[in-house]
């Protein structure tokens, strides 16, 4: 008999799975991946939400189960869409706006200590 914690272990991957595969499945219409994982979590009854990490590990796993060893391509590629549909905030580089992050190598400043020096 299984307590009451591999139960709720239990049911938090199969709650995993179970987004995993929503996700995947509503291609046309716009994801609310949230109120999806709300909505599942309450189905299983789980106490927390799963984390978009442990969603993508299990369901990686679980196509990897699905799939067995020949489609090792197909996997990847459905992986790495669940991967796309699971990030947090797409990088917003086709407005104009993209992130750079300038690191400068530690050296003392030439005229004393400044603000804006590394050094």
């Amino acid at each position: 008999m299984a307590t009451e914690v591999e139960e709720e272990r239990r049911r938090y991957k199969e709650a995993c799975k179970e987004i995993a595969r929503l996700a995947l499945s509503r291609r046309a219409e716009k994801l609310n991946l949230n109120r999806l994982k709300k909505e599942v979590s309450r189905k299983y009854g789980l106490s927390s939400i799963p984390k978009n990490s442990d969603v993508l590990n299990i369901g990686i796993s679980m196509l990897r189960g699905e799939e067995g060893a020949g489609g090792g391509v197909a996997v990847a590629s459905v992986a790495e869409e669940l991967r796309e549909r699971l990030r947090r905030k797409p990088m917003r580089t086709a407005s104009g706006v993209a992130p750079v992050a300038v690191m400068t190598s530690p050296h003392p400043c030439p005229h004393g200590r400044c603000v804006m020096c590394p050094g």
